[in-house]
This record gives structure tokens, C-alpha cells and sequence, in this order.
């Protein structure tokens, strides 16, 4: 419900990026001359979404075994990348 409440129409979204933007979970983006890093989210627009959008993705990730195995190959590959 609170997804509902804070999105109203999905129609007003198009394209999902739209959405992840207005949740403010959208990867920040630094550039440097040619140089282009992703960076933490950017927390803008709405924090009542994102806080239930995360709070859905963890019970996903506690109670799914799709969602519980791909959150181990991201959590790998972000790992080997530091």
C-alpha cells in the first residue's frame, strides 16, 4: 500500500528508470574527462519509497531463494571489484 500511495498512477512511469529515479535508488555517476564511475544511490526525490522499496528487496532477499542467490553474485562481484 505504501508503494501505491507514494507512486499513485504507474502510468505517470514509462520506462522503469523513471521510477527508480523518483525513488531516488538510481546509481550516482561521476565523470571525470573521460573517466566515468558509478557511485553510491543518489537518495533524491522520495525517501518514503525508497525506504519500502529496500526494506521489500531485503525481505525478498531473506525469504526467496531466486532473490537470496542473486543477491550472493552481486554481493561477489561487488566484493572482487574493491
Amino acid at each position: 500500500m505504501a508503494i501505491l500511495v507514494a507512486i499513485g498512477d504507474i502510468a505517470h512511469f514509462p520506462i522503469a528508470k523513471q521510477l527508480v529515479g523518483c525513488a531516488g535508488l538510481g546509481a550516482g555517476v561521476h565523470t571525470s574527462g573521460e573517466a566515468q564511475r558509478a557511485g553510491h544511490i543518489t537518495k533524491q526525490c522520495r525517501r518514503d519509497l525508497r525506504l519500502v522499496l529496500i526494506e521489500a528487496a531485503w525481505s525478498a532477499v531473506n525469504t526467496h531463494p531466486y532473490w537470496k542467490g542473486e543477491f550472493a553474485r552481486l554481493y561477489r562481484h561487488m566484493c572482487n571489484g574493491r
